[in-house]
């Protein structure tokens, strides 16, 4: 039997931008990664987002952008799908 999946989405005519973080897991102290997608490239957004992670030793939860140890930004063009995790 085929199955076949839509995936909705939605089209951009505007230059978003990728903001991935880098947290240390308050419980192991493992590093631990996070993306949100935004349409300004400036750090203000992310520093109030609240992002949820999850580490390898089980923790998981709410950090801040503000708390992360390392960030970076990369140009993202063109569609993007659906309930992407927004900066906001």
């Amino acid at each position: 039997m085929l199955l076949l999946m839509k995936i909705k989405i939605e089209n951009r005519n505007g230059l978003l931008y990728v903001h991935v973080v880098l947290f240390k897991c308050p419980s192991s102290g493992d590093p631990m990664a996070a993306t949100c997608v935004s349409e300004n490239k400036s750090l203000e957004e992310v520093d109030s987002h609240a992002f949820k992670v999850r580490c390898n030793c089980g923790w998981s939860g709410k950090l801040l952008g503000v708390k992360r140890l390392k960030n970076w930004v990369e140009e993202w063009g063109g569609d993007l799908l659906l309930g992407a995790s927004r900066c906001i």
